[in-house]
């Protein structure tokens, strides 16, 4: 703990020194009147003398750009890249996040020690990993932003060196084909407008949001049959055009047992029309929560799953297993549920999809025991694979 000790020479106006130890040394800094000597006690009570140092300096240079101001620009900026609802969660965030911890600094001083701190204290006693890891992906964003020398806003980036809580990985959820089937006859037995959304989920590996705003135009009957994603349905904003990302905006084709469900939909509805439509909604549009809450969980009683507690978005890693059990490569299934790139995939699903093809693994055997293709001095002298 620092202390303040005032000093009052004979000849000369009084002073005050705040003595605080450095290290292994007692060592005392002096000031002309009593304001300051507390300021700085104070500040090396809460944050030990280097930082308090640190912050003082930091008070008395030019302030520059605040991080809410930047915080601001780089919002403008970003608007151009992402939707309307995305902007906004990335300003809520700001807001409720960072701002508290740096909004009225000067951006310049920002040091690593301080985002260490924000993410120490502030956000991984209340957060999960991977939210701290996206509220600190803005602050980076924003530091990246503005350090780069095309626009020299800051001096560095102070977010490079962070060290953020580890993720926590779990075991990518997904039913059996058992399961499937039995939940597939359960939702028939439930709702049929549901059992068909259900169908066309785990047939097409989309998210709910993009499944609920499929409209008639985006399907295509070529004998084989197409779907396109071009809009996705919003919890508070409705369809809105878009996707999830660049690679979202796909289009793949869809079962014969998935085609012939469509098809029975499709009569009857003009080219503006939803696909996916709920009797039970004055609106007719589907909305996730009630699909979930009053179709997904009876069927899954139903089903017998309740002990499993599966979630609507178990249908989307279902449908990448059965894709990977039809021997569908890595770049195909990316493609194919729309993610931008491939680590993410891997990254997602790559424990779940190690297991080699049975013809891959008869190969590998035909080669260790001898009975396949052989290379002795770089020439081949086996016969060759089937």
């Amino acid at each position: 703990m620092a202390s303040i000790r005032e000093n009052r020479p004979k000849t000369a106006e009084p002073t005050w020194s705040v003595l605080y130890r450095h290290g292994n040394k007692q060592a005392s800094k002096t000031f002309d009147n009593p304001s300051d000597a507390r300021d700085l006690k104070v500040l090396i009570d809460q944050f030990g003398a280097d930082e308090a140092f640190r912050m003082r300096a930091e008070r008395a240079a030019p302030q520059g750009i605040t991080v809410r101001d930047l915080a601001e620009r780089w919002l403008e900026y970003k608007k151009r890249d992402l939707t309307p609802r995305a902007a906004a969660d990335y300003r809520r965030d700001y807001y409720n996040w960072l701002d508290p911890f740096f909004g009225h600094r000067a951006a310049a001083y920002i040091t690593e020690a301080d985002v260490q701190t924000w993410v120490d204290r502030d956000l991984s006693r209340r957060l999960g990993a991977k939210s701290v890891g996206d509220k600190h992906a803005i602050l980076h964003g924003m530091f990246k932003w503005a350090s780069a020398r095309t626009r020299g806003i800051v001096p560095h980036n102070p977010c490079k060196e962070t060290e953020l809580p580890k993720k926590v990985k779990t075991s990518v959820k997904g039913l059996t084909m058992a399961e499937w089937l039995a939940l597939r006859e359960a939702f028939y037995q439930v709702n049929e407008d549901a059992a068909d959304l259900a169908l066309f989920l785990a047939s097409t590996g989309w998210r709910i949001g993009e499944a609920t705003a499929l409209m008639v135009r985006n399907v295509e009957d070529e004998g084989r049959m197409y779907v396109d994603v071009s809009h996705v349905n919003r919890k508070g904003s409705g369809v809105v055009a878009g996707a999830k990302s660049e690679a979202g905006f796909r289009r793949i084709d869809v079962s014969a047992e998935c085609a012939r469900m469509l098809r029975r939909r499709l009569i009857g509805l003009g080219p503006n029309d939803y696909v996916f439509t709920n009797s039970a909604s004055p609106t007719g549009l589907w909305e996730p929560s009630t699909f979930r809450r009053r179709y997904w969980a009876k069927a899954v009683r139903l089903a017998g799953l309740g002990d499993r507690k599966p979630t609507p978005h178990w249908l989307r890693h279902t449908h990448v297993m059965l894709c990977h059990t039809a021997g569908m490569s890595l770049p195909e299934i990316q493609r194919r549920i729309g993610h931008e790139h491939i680590s993410t995939t891997i990254d997602v699903y790559g424990r779940k999809l190690g297991e080699a093809a049975p013809e891959v693994m008869d190969r590998l055997d035909d080669l260790l025991s001898g009975h396949g293709r052989q290379v002795v001095a770089g020439s081949v002298i086996a016969p060759e694979l089937e």
